[in-house]
């Protein structure tokens, strides 16, 4: 799980590397993501590395219905405002 991984930095580099489905992101800005798709990763990879990214304000984890054995929070209180911090 990739907390707050907002335009990829992290991601695109861990995706290729990590096995099909292994890969889950968590933006409260979908289109960070999806300039970072379009102008970092590719589509592709994307869809062959199973990637899921989800786009919840609140990161609650658990809203995702799945299991992590490791979980990076870079940078993230730089960004976030207090009551995500909180949470």
């Amino acid at each position: 799980m990739d907390i707050d991984c907002g335009s990829l930095r992290v991601g695109k580099l861990f995706i290729p590397y990590l096995l099909k489905g292994n890969y889950t992101g968590i933006e409260p800005n979908k289109w960070l993501v999806d300039k970072a798709i379009t102008n970092e990763v590719g589509r592709d990879i994307i869809n062959v590395k199973d990637v899921r990214l989800f786009h919840f304000i609140d990161f609650v984890l658990s809203r995702t219905n799945e299991k992590f054995d490791f979980i990076n929070a870079q940078s993230i209180f730089s960004q976030a405002s207090a009551s995500q911090i909180i949470t």
